[in-house]
């Protein structure tokens, strides 16, 4: 699978269809590559903690206008099948602050060190 990271201006915001219990939701996720079958995201959510006691990453400012709750992102990048975003992206969500796409830059050479990949900036990955 050759995955290609986006640059922080390439990146953006897509719904991603999960089961919850029987129960199909829409979540939010931030894209911040693909290859030609998925896309890697880091999802989007309220909850403060995943599990046990694994905290989310609590966004500066919540990147949906229409929401005026706390935002908070998880903490790794996911490799997800494009089947499983429904629409297209979201343009009403604002760009994230420049510290959570530090935060995001953080969490993408995590997931390009665990795939073993060294690739110079701008090429496929």
């Amino acid at each position: 699978m050759k995955m290609r990271f986006y640059h922080r201006a390439e990146r953006h915001f897509r719904r991603k269809s999960t089961w919850v219990g029987s129960v199909e939701k829409a979540r939010p996720s931030y894209i911040v590559g693909e290859s030609r079958k998925d896309y890697a995201n880091i999802g989007l959510t309220h909850d403060p903690y995943k599990g046990k006691g694994k905290r989310n990453h609590l966004l500066k400012l919540n990147p949906d206008p229409r929401d005026k709750q706390k935002a908070y992102m998880r903490k790794s990048v996911e490799i997800t099948p494009k089947r499983n975003f429904k629409g297209g992206v979201l343009s009403w969500f604002r760009r994230l602050h420049h510290d959570d796409e530090a935060f995001v830059d953080e969490q993408v050479e995590k997931k390009k060190a665990f795939l073993g990949r060294k690739v110079g900036k701008g090429h496929e990955r």
